[in-house]
């Protein structure tokens, strides 16, 4: 097994995406907080003259950020097994919303629908969707169809613009 080591901070999300992927395929590496340890962060700097993170060193190889082609061709596509971090029931707006933030975050997702789309696909009208403009309006406080906007005591010449 090839000894790996990742430089990062706490607050980088690359760093944790570089960590989640290694710990995923089993690979065993040394954490390195450069935030916190000056030493280690000019021996980052050296190796890979970079200031950023995250660094990571395969052996002699150095990859700087999160490189998932590279760690693909180095560690193998992440396994397959029966086991998802997350399980999202119905592919609706809500459901493949939910689906986009998880595969964001690197969370193994399962969606599980009978289509894509939902009720919306099959529905002639839809009148509470945030995603169209006109609602959007709305639901910025104005009450629906009345034209009243309770925050500033105004009214709309055109009821729901």
């Amino acid at each position: 097994m090839p000894k790996v080591t990742v430089y990062s901070t706490k607050s980088c999300p690359y760093c944790r995406m570089v960590k989640a992927f290694l710990e995923r395929q089993g690979v065993p590496y040394i954490s390195i907080d450069v935030g916190t340890d000056k030493e280690q962060a000019k021996k980052m700097v050296e190796i890979s003259g970079q200031y950023g993170v995250p660094v990571t060193t395969v052996d002699d190889e150095v990859i700087v950020g999160f490189d998932a082609q590279r760690l693909n061709e180095l560690f193998g596509d992440e396994k397959t097994g029966e086991l998802y971090d997350v399980l999202i029931i119905g592919a609706g707006p809500a459901g493949l919303t939910a689906g986009v933030y998880c595969a964001r975050k690197l969370l193994k997702t399962l969606i599980i629908s009978e289509n894509i789309g939902g009720q919306a696909i099959e529905s002639w009208s839809i009148e509470n969707y945030m995603g169209f403009p006109k609602i959007q309006h709305r639901y910025r406080g104005s009450l629906p169809g009345t034209g009243r906007d309770p925050r500033a005591g105004e009214t709309s010449p055109n009821p729901g613009d």
